[in-house]
């Protein structure tokens, strides 16, 4: 029995079905890789989101604290409770 030859043509495809899974196998590394970092990129962007409204949240009830410590002082000193509960009336219906 004569051994089995092999032809140029086919050989050209077996290089070429190696070569095309090569590529294929990059491509799906490459899309993997992709996923993640928008993943990453997702989470990020949440967390700076999210620590940027805590910290104007932060700022703005500093600001309301101190604005009404000022315009308590006078009405605290003097024992004036009318005063006293319309400002904190006005500052608890602030959003």
């Amino acid at each position: 029995m004569k051994p089995l030859r092999f032809g140029l043509q086919l050989r050209f495809l077996v290089g070429m079905a190696i070569a095309m899974a090569v590529v294929l196998a990059l491509l799906a590394l490459l899309l993997q890789r992709q996923s993640m970092m928008r993943q990453e990129v997702d989470v990020l962007g949440r967390e700076a989101m999210q620590a940027m409204a805590a910290e104007a949240l932060n700022r703005r009830g500093a600001a309301m604290v101190e604005q009404l410590a000022d315009s308590l002082t006078n009405p605290l000193y003097f024992s004036d409770l009318d005063v006293i509960g319309t400002t904190v009336r006005a500052a608890t219906r602030q959003p």
